[in-house]
């Protein structure tokens, strides 16, 4: 009876969890953004999550998991001494979909809010109701 006990309560903690899976952002945001870092901005655990990079040759990488394709927010505070060492802020931001997937972010201008944003699914089906 013991057993039975145990292999149930065991098999509803595996059913009832919900598993994370990865996502990576990668973005290319040219040589005019250099230095400055990117926030992003997602709920996760019924909380707000941040993560953050620093533009490096033009470019930046961010992992992470997510349970679920959630709405997330990604901002560029561009740095403003010659050193780059203070940031600005600024309202240059975009928002899109977050999923376990690869999200690719592209910039001509070196901007956040001139992105072009492509992911998965989700992001796709957002891109066709703008």
């Amino acid at each position: 009876m013991k057993r039975i006990l145990t292999l149930n309560i065991c098999l509803l903690g595996m059913m009832g969890g919900v598993s994370a899976q990865q996502f990576t952002i990668e973005g290319t945001m040219g040589k005019s953004a250099e230095g400055a870092k990117v926030m992003l901005v997602y709920p996760k655990d019924n909380q707000y999550q941040n993560d953050s990079a620093v533009v490096k040759n033009g470019k930046f990488r961010i992992t992470g998991t997510v349970t679920e394709q959630v709405t997330a927010y990604i901002n560029l505070i561009k740095a403003t001494s010659e050193a780059q060492g203070e940031l600005e802020g600024n309202n240059d931001s975009n928002d899109f979909f977050l999923e376990p997937t690869t999200i690719k972010i592209k910039s001509a201008d070196g901007t956040m809010k001139n992105t072009s944003i492509k992911g998965g699914r989700g992001q796709s089906e957002l891109l066709m109701l703008k």
